[in-house]
């Protein structure tokens, strides 16, 4: 195997691959901002039904994630374990995508089926490209604060990607008028259309930087479940690696109800149209670009997790804070946005920094690379995370007596304590998780240095990483 450890990257190996974050971000908006709002308000499934649809699709990509970060892991491919398989499922992922919102609008068993079995195919193309896609992004770099700077082009392309999806599919709903299921249906086509232009663009960007073996015969993975759980168990008993994925877990279920909750906030509390609320969109997308740099240099400049507490402590206090004054307009909708933006940048951005990082602990501790099972055993706890999120999401509205045809007072205020005091909550609890990671600059050094002793054939001492491994 040709292990690439590239330090400083070119600019359009960083642009290119950042790119193909069209493959997360654009169906990540699409089904976890709208897909359960379309469902109750234009399919006309009940709250608890839709729930149980985002529990069961997303708990399948729980289910496929993990096996394809195996497979990508074990691949015997001389172009690589990554792209190849970003390359087959890019086109009929999109596919999916543009099929997310056919307009069907009988809210019967018909409707139940088909929306189900289209989540559960694009959760199954989620973790086909994202799995191999993150991975690749841990292959790219073993610099400590280059690989901030990865994440940064990510950023940036996953911003617009996001406002594509959220702002002009809702744009277009408004758009259509009288018909609004049409714009949600032209609205998936264009998200799928982008996905597959990203996709492909960052294939080719990235040829010739990731781990290859040119001597490698193409042949099929051979999947032994017996030792798929034996090598996700093993990563688990890294320390560091263990805490960060049980963070990310509590994070997630208080973010995707966020995530969830904003477009019901955004008609029901804040009382804005289609037109407003595309606008919101777009303001908030300009927002996370603002906060973007800022925390990627406080990162560079200081340390990863301090970057997080930093953020993340600042967006749970602003959500209690609005709890209490209400969200009643386009205005506060901005501020709320605005502190939403901290939670977003650094989670998505500076927290898969750390997980890159855990991939060398673990080759120390194991002596093998398994950056596609680290990637996508992170993404397994988000996933997982994310059904726990909608299942809660579905009973947390039925609870509030949700009825898109009446809704009162009482049913506004629970809308408004779901979007700020629940995700506030789960916020605060993930950073208190956050503390048993123990990770810094100096010892990465230390790990990387470690590595490099062992393949010149020195011996290392394990004890000293003890708070690691």
């Amino acid at each position: 195997m040709e292990n690439n450890i590239h330090g400083k990257l070119p600019f359009k190996v960083k642009l290119g691959y950042g790119v193909g974050t069209v493959g997360d971000s654009i169906p990540y908006t699409l089904f976890f901002t709208y897909f359960i709002f379309y469902l109750t308000d234009y399919v006309g499934l009940s709250a608890a039904l839709a729930g149980v649809i985002s529990f069961v699709a997303v708990l399948w990509q729980a289910v496929t994630g993990p096996i394809i970060g195996f497979v990508s892991d074990n691949s015997h491919n001389p172009k690589g374990r990554r792209r190849p398989l970003m390359k087959a499922c890019i086109l009929p992922y999109a596919i999916v995508i543009a099929l997310l919102f056919l307009p069907i609008h009988s809210g019967g068993t018909g409707s139940f089926v088909y929306f189900l079995i289209i989540a559960m195919l694009l959760q199954m193309g989620y973790s086909f490209w994202k799995g191999p896609w993150d991975a690749l992004g841990a292959e790219l770099t073993q610099d400590y604060t280059e690989r901030n700077n990865v994440r940064f082009f990510i950023g940036i392309s996953g911003y617009p990607a996001c406002l594509i999806a959220s702002s002009g599919t809702i744009a277009l709903v408004g758009l259509f008028g009288d018909n609004p299921a049409m714009g949600w249906f032209i609205g998936a086509i264009v998200c799928g259309i982008v996905t597959l232009i990203g996709g492909l663009v960052c294939i080719k960007a990235t040829k010739g930087y990731e781990s290859i073996d040119p001597a490698a015969e193409v042949e099929a993975v051979k999947l032994n479940i017996a030792n798929l759980f034996k090598q996700y168990a093993g990563i688990l008993k890294i320390k560091c690696y263990r805490w960060l994925t049980i963070m990310q877990f509590v994070f997630v279920i208080g973010y995707i109800i966020l995530t969830d909750a904003t477009v019901y906030m955004l008609t029901y509390n804040a009382g804005l149209d289609e037109g407003h609320q595309s606008i919101f969109w777009v303001a908030s997308t300009v927002l996370c670009f603002v906060t973007l740099p800022i925390a990627t240099g406080f990162a560079n400049k200081f340390d990863k997790k301090l970057c997080i507490y930093v953020f993340l402590g600042l967006a749970a206090i602003s959500y209690i804070v609005f709890f209490f004054i209400g969200i009643t307009g386009f205005i506060s909708a901005m501020i709320f946005a605005f502190c939403v933006s901290f939670a977003t940048t650094v989670f998505y951005g500076i927290l898969y920094s750390l997980i890159y990082d855990c991939c060398q602990v673990h080759e120390l501790a194991t002596g093998k690379q398994a950056e596609g099972s680290i990637m996508a055993l992170s993404q397994f706890a988000q996933t997982l995370a994310s059904a726990v999120a909608g299942l809660l999401f579905g009973l947390l509205l039925t609870a509030i007596g949700y009825d898109p045809a009446n809704v009162t007072e009482a049913t506004t205020n629970g809308i408004l304590l779901i979007t700020t005091l629940v995700p506030a909550g789960m916020t605060l609890l993930s950073l208190v998780v956050l503390l048993k990671y123990k990770i810094t600059p100096a010892r990465f050094q230390e790990v990387l240095d470690a590595l490099k002793n062992r393949h010149e054939g020195k011996e290392v001492d394990l004890n000293e990483f003890k708070d690691l491994i």
